[in-house]
């Protein structure tokens, strides 16, 4: 518990820091995604399809979320406040994981040589 409280005190400290070093972090993934870096598995159309509605889905809960966050700060609800960003930020992050997964993957398989055509190279 001792390594979590110091961390937690070292992100309070310097929360732009913080932020600043999630959004490079969260820059590389998407500029080596679109770079063709990291390595995705091939996914169908139905998995884009359902990679968009999740996508919809928790982008709606973040926003939800987030305007919650500026309620119970604006009513010193400083609790609620804190519960509602944290919150905003993990379903930002599976978002992340998410575009990720649905830009790499389908990438993937539209250059492969069956998709190309449309059809099998047989």
């Amino acid at each position: 518990m001792a390594v979590a409280e110091k961390l937690q005190s070292r992100v309070r400290a310097s929360p732009r820091r913080v932020t600043a070093l999630i959004s490079l972090v969260g820059y590389a993934l998407v500029f080596a995604t679109f770079g063709g870096v990291l390595p995705f598995p091939s996914i169908s159309d139905r998995t884009v399809i359902l990679l968009s509605d999740a996508i919809a889905v928790v982008n709606a809960s973040a926003l939800t979320a987030i305007v919650a966050g500026v309620y119970f700060i604006k009513t010193d609800q400083i609790r609620r406040h804190r519960a509602a960003m944290l919150t905003a930020f993990v379903l930002i992050i599976a978002f992340l994981v998410m575009y990720l997964l649905k830009v790499g993957g389908a990438s993937r398989r539209r250059s492969s040589p069956r998709a190309s055509s449309g059809r099998p190279t047989s």
